[in-house]
């Protein structure tokens, strides 16, 4: 074909062929899938299945899933920043409403855009598509710009509560472009390296440890500076950012494998590829489910800091521990539950997969009673350390499924015309309506607090030059009188938040998966279709020629030799 041709792995009706772990470091030829039975070419036994593979390996699906890591670090310092900019910097809250507002629809539109940017293949000229793919040279150039403007967020010229606003304004423009890139290409690829819910699935559980070591790299330097924003605490976060920015470069050379064949003429404008995407119902449905769940978890990361701040009153270092003790409940939760999720999901099943990932979030509406049980019985704040353990273990199988769910509406519109790839699209209109998700979420948080009357001071500002006994004793009296004046109303409205608005939420998400349209007779026709339209970028070492006196095995060699 015009977009390259390669070694055939054959695929059974009733299994899968899977290379050994001998794949070439090339990955340069293009496997094909048929329904033929096959081995290995020294005779060795395959086992049955029903799924194609993309014939990687383990350690290059866990190159591929580092790649997850630097972007969440550096979007956990633009998501965490802006509450240490009104908790610690002093920067004045109603203006820094106003900057998450801006950045918020600016990262809504930069997702469609960043999307399109990539299906019309503007940087092949550059970065030729025979050797880069289409989308590998925008996460290469977007994680270095995003690795420096994360680590220059705690490094503003000045403190004065004006500036800091504009200067977390510069930075945060340039972040959220990035990640919208960064983001985008990730689940684009993701899609079009993996052909199956089974295999995405299993890359999805080695990616959820990619992403928790990419939120801790993210929010643990962020909480020594919560416990004290100094020079030297917010110096030394600031380099550790950029080092971690770049962390997933190693992933680069497994980006570039993520070459289907395809035809960028028919990509048309922006505008008709968004209205044409957002005319199946399936899509429209799903982003109604993306939307809901994304409001609700934003509300409950993005609210966490307040919660404890101004409802169970807990500020300084005292804090940041408990914090970290709330991230190390979230990743207990998250490797319990994963296991099950899991074995659900790498396997082909009867059972509805919509139905059972529905009820499984509808049972996270229970998560305000045990926040009010467990705060009668045990002091705080083991309440919310109950409340936060019920949303993970709730929220994490909607991980698997809205992956699985965006994979067969892609698949399903490959299939739909030839040569017509627009995972890009369908990514980037995903995560725009996360990012609209989360900007509600946001713009309801900090101005809802803004008009209860919320006022922080500036205590590093404050107690800043005093000697060093003084120091300490002077953050903890501002934090404490700080936290104390606030007014009843900016308590109450984050109950409000976490015991009404969220479980709400999350019934509606729970709805929405259980009421999914692509299962039954319309989701097996999606995986017919992927044994004609899936090509899987690896060179399969070992599978060279059939068995002497086994003509039911066919081996095709490399049409480039």
């Amino acid at each position: 074909s015009s977009r390259g041709a390669g070694c055939i792995l054959i695929v059974a009706g009733s299994g899968w062929c899977t290379p050994r772990s001998t794949l070439s470091s090339s990955m340069s030829n293009v496997v094909e899938v048929f329904p033929q039975k096959c081995e290995l070419a020294d005779g060795t036994a395959m086992p049955d299945t029903d799924v194609i593979s993309s014939g990687q390996t383990c350690m290059q699906k866990i190159q591929f899933a580092i790649a997850i890591v630097s972007p969440l670090a550096c979007a956990s310092v633009i998501n965490f920043s802006k509450d240490i900019y009104i908790l610690e910097l002093g920067a004045d809250v109603q203006v820094m409403g106003i900057v998450g507002t801006v950045l918020s629809i600016f990262g809504i539109a930069s997702f469609p855009l960043a999307g399109y940017l990539m299906d019309r293949e503007l940087l092949s000229r550059y970065f030729p598509w025979s050797t880069w793919g289409r989308r590998a040279p925008w996460f290469l150039i977007h994680s270095v710009v995003v690795a420096v403007t994360a680590s220059a967020v705690y490094l503003p010229p000045t403190l004065e509560p004006g500036l800091l606003s504009w200067w977390f304004l510069l930075c945060g423009l340039i972040s959220v472009w990035c990640l919208a890139v960064l983001f985008t290409t990730f689940t684009a690829i993701r899609i079009e390296l993996y052909p199956t819910k089974e295999e995405r699935s299993e890359v999805e559980t080695i990616v959820k440890l990619g992403a928790g070591l990419g939120n801790t790299f993210g929010v643990v330097p962020q909480l020594f500076i919560a416990a004290g924003a100094t020079l030297k605490a917010r110096a030394m976060a600031s380099i550790f950012f950029f080092v971690v920015g770049l962390i997933s470069l190693i992933s680069v050379p497994i980006l570039r494998t993520a070459r289907q064949e395809y035809d960028a003429s028919r990509v048309s404008s922006l505008f008709r590829e968004l209205v044409d995407v957002m005319s199946i119902p399936a899509y429209r449905h799903f982003l109604a489910c993306r939307l809901v769940e994304s409001f609700a978890t934003s509300t409950v990361l993005a609210g966490m800091l307040y919660y404890l701040t101004l409802v169970e009153r807990i500020s300084g270092e005292k804090r940041s521990q408990t914090i970290a003790g709330l991230g190390a409940v979230v990743a207990i939760v998250t490797l319990v539950v994963i296991v099950p999720w899991t074995q659900f999901f790498r396997k082909r099943r009867i059972v509805n997969t919509n139905a059972v990932c529905g009820l499984v979030c509808l049972a996270g509406i229970i998560s305000p009673v045990v926040l009010l049980a467990t705060r009668a019985f045990l002091p705080s704040p083991a309440g919310l350390f109950a409340y936060v353990a019920v949303q993970q273990a709730t929220w994490t199988g909607q991980t698997y499924w809205r992956l699985v769910a965006l994979g067969w509406l892609i698949d399903e519109d490959i299939q739909a015309v030839a040569k017509r790839r627009r995972e890009a699209v369908f990514a980037a209109g995903a995560n725009l309506v996360q990012g609209i998700g989360g900007a509600i979420s946001m713009a309801c948080l900090v101005n809802g607090l803004a008009l209860a009357g919320l006022d922080m001071e500036n205590c590093e500002q404050l107690c800043n030059g005093r000697p060093a006994e003084e120091e300490a004793a002077c953050m903890a009296e501002c934090q404490a009188s700080t936290i104390e004046r606030q007014p009843a109303a900016v308590r109450t409205y984050m109950e409000v938040l976490f015991c009404i608005v969220v479980p709400f939420f999350q019934l509606l998400a729970a709805a929405l998966t259980y009421t999914f349209p692509i299962k039954g007779e319309r989701l097996e026709a999606i995986y017919r279709g992927q044994a004609d339209h899936f090509q899987v970028t690896a060179a399969v070492v070992g599978l060279t020629a059939a068995p002497e006196g086994r003509d039911d095995v066919v081996v095709l060699e490399s049409a480039r030799g």
